[in-house]
């Protein structure tokens, strides 16, 4: 049968777990779990000598390489220990499963070589955070299970349909987030207790033949309820903003609209309008259009600069008004957008030609440290590259690294109208330039030091760090796993870069009960009366007498 699903079946959650004839699903690695602990009991109950032991491990080592092959490892992990108990069981000696714990040891490593989906999985055991669809199921999992509290969001009132395969491998999840985590652990322990009565029901049977099925199909329960308690998100609130994005000309910058799309549409927004200057021709570049498709833009407008801040902060005929305009532009577009948001709409930040600063001691390459600078260099003309030194060698290698390179570039025009406006700075200490670093304040900052981590915890001011000679700000622009729309020409001192959290609205509710009225209303009438808020202060003392009256009156 289980070779029947690898070669037919059809991979779902990344194993082969099911086949299917004529619209019915079939999984027939349920059944085989039945069908090995029922024959490996038919073969030990009345011969558990070591040839008999040889050939119901051989029967199993079968089954699980086929599930192996199949890349369902969680099933052969549910065969391996049901075959290790039902072993150990019919035979009372420790030898044989122990034997059977170093053969599934030895066939671990030799999976390791064979398989890459085993290799995958390893790298995933020791890095879950580094891998996008791993981290963020664990977090959304365990963001569901908070988000219900104690007691639960109530039936049908949570939100399991954005939980990662929630009717399966994440059910615990969602049912915590609507039953609470108090009736999550209750689950767990009927769960465990209903194993404990299995195994304690087995002991007392008389017939061998009867007892290894109920150790094998409770081992396999037990090891299945293990492997199901995992988890994923009630994330973010439907927030129901509508979202403009500006993109600057020249380039396609097809990431920006990636970089701000996506977080909007994972937040829930209901209408993402996206606003972009089209090319002399009057056409939008390809990739911003199948960028903003991939993304789950709803509307597209052909306009840029301060004309595309005006027409969503107030509306046209064709352009709607929006709630919040996000996105870098230029420092015309930027002086709009903080126009805009003293009355009229939000906005995410003041984010404006983009910076860089390089802050390099001795240690740092020279290559590398020009690289960095031109790769801001060449946004635009007012864009700005700085470099903060301790070392006048390094200022001097990276001068002319900067020239070698900048003949290369096809943006050398740019990139040299830009180099105008920069920098090579050498300091007397790294105390200094942590000092004038926090001072810029930079968009991107990249430390290229020996000591770069100690350098980084002093750092409080900057839009984004990037850490160490091989983390190019480049990296954080396409791939890195931050959002490359940050504040600029000093603002990173009060505002962050765009986050999950610049798409969402937070609202705060309150209810007292009786008993809390009581607790906390004199303190309230204490601070109102200093404050000489009186009607402050009277809002709670009314409460209070009115409960005192209906407590008097009982």
């Amino acid at each position: 049968m289980l070779s029947v699903v690898m070669v037919l079946g059809f991979t779902s959650g990344g194993a082969k777990l099911s086949i299917e004839i004529h619209g019915i699903t079939f999984q027939l690695s349920e059944i085989a779990k039945i069908t090995l602990v029922f024959f490996m009991a038919g073969m030990l109950r009345e011969d558990n000598s070591f040839g008999n032991v040889v050939k119901a491990t051989v029967v199993a080592a079968v089954h699980v390489l086929i599930l192996v092959a199949s890349t369902d490892l969680g099933t052969a992990f549910v065969f391996f220990m049901a075959y290790v108990v039902v072993i150990y069981v019919a035979t009372r000696k420790a030898r044989y499963p122990l034997l059977g714990l170093a053969g599934m040891s030895a066939a671990c490593v030799v999976a390791y070589f064979l398989f890459s989906h085993v290799r995958n999985r390893v790298a995933l055991w020791q890095d879950p955070i580094g891998n996008w669809d791993i981290s963020s199921q664990l977090a959304q999992g365990l963001f569901g299970m908070c988000s219900g509290g104690w007691f639960g969001t109530g039936l049908f009132e949570g939100r399991p349909d954005i939980i990662p395969v929630a009717t399966k491998d994440f059910i615990f999840c969602a049912i915590c987030e609507e039953m609470g985590i108090i009736f999550g652990i209750c689950l767990i322990l009927l769960c465990m207790s209903t194993f404990l009565l299995i195994i304690n029901i087995s002991m007392k049977m008389s017939k061998r033949f009867y007892k290894l099925i109920a150790m094998g199909l409770g081992t396999e329960y037990a090891t299945q309820v293990f492997l199901t308690i995992g988890g994923t998100i009630k994330f973010i609130p439907m927030t129901g903003i509508t979202l403009p994005l500006v993109s600057y000309g020249g380039s396609s910058m097809f990431s920006t609209v990636l970089m701000l799309a996506v977080p909007a549409k994972i937040a829930g927004c209901k209408e993402i309008v996206l606003c972009t200057p089209p090319d002399k021709e009057g056409r939008v570049h390809p990739a911003i259009l199948f960028a903003a498709q991939v993304a789950g833009v709803n509307r597209i407008f052909k306009a840029g600069g301060v004309q595309a801040i005006a027409s969503m902060a107030y509306g046209t005929e064709s352009v709607p008004k929006v709630y919040k305009i996000f996105g870098p532009g230029n420092q015309y577009v930027t002086a709009a957008k903080q126009l805009v948001s003293l009355r009229d709409v939000a906005i995410d930040m003041p984010a404006g030609p983009s910076e860089v600063e390089v802050l390099a001691d001795e240690t740092a390459n020279p290559a590398f440290v020009a690289a960095d600078l031109l790769s801001q260099a060449e946004h635009g003309v007012d864009s700005q590259a700085m470099l903060i030194t301790t070392s006048s060698a390094l200022q001097q290698a990276v001068k002319e690294e900067v020239e070698r390179q900048l003949a290369l570039l096809p943006r050398k025009e740019i990139a040299e109208k830009s180099l105008a406006n920069s920098k090579l700075i050498v300091v007397r200490n790294m105390d200094e330039a942590i000092e004038l670093t926090n001072s810029y304040a930079p968009e991107h900052l990249i430390i290229e030091t020996a000591e770069y981590m100690s350098v980084a915890e002093r750092i409080v001011n900057a839009g984004s760090v990037f850490l160490g000679s091989l983390t190019p700000e480049s990296a954080g622009d396409y791939a890195s796993g931050t959002n490359h729309t940050l504040p600029t020409n000093g603002y990173a001192k009060a505002y962050s870069g765009v986050s999950l959290d610049s798409f969402i609205r937070k609202i705060t509710f309150q209810e007292i009960k009786p008993e809390g009225i009581r607790t906390i209303g004199p303190a309230i009438e204490e601070m109102a009366a200093n404050e000489f808020l009186n009607a402050h202060k009277n809002a709670v003392t009314v409460r209070l007498a009115e409960l005192k009256l209906k407590n008097d009156i009982l």
